[in-house]
């Protein structure tokens, strides 16, 4: 199996690209940071907030 790229944010890791695995199957995580991203406004885990929040938590959360 080759190594799957993702992002990790509120306690969940996102693959960067579609992989070929079966919904729910278990896998073992062996974390490489390989380097920080800056978060938008935009991303989904904002979603739910004010625009001027959503901002505000973008520009912390990378603190």
């Amino acid at each position: 199996m080759k190594t799957i790229a993702a992002v990790h944010g509120n306690g969940v890791f996102r693959p960067i690209e579609p992989v070929d695995l079966l919904e729910g199957c278990e896998v073992k995580v062996d974390p490489k940071v390989e380097g920080l991203r800056q978060l938008r406004p935009t991303e989904p885990e904002f979603a739910h907030l004010d625009p001027g929040l959503a901002r505000s938590h973008a520009i912390l959360s990378h603190r």
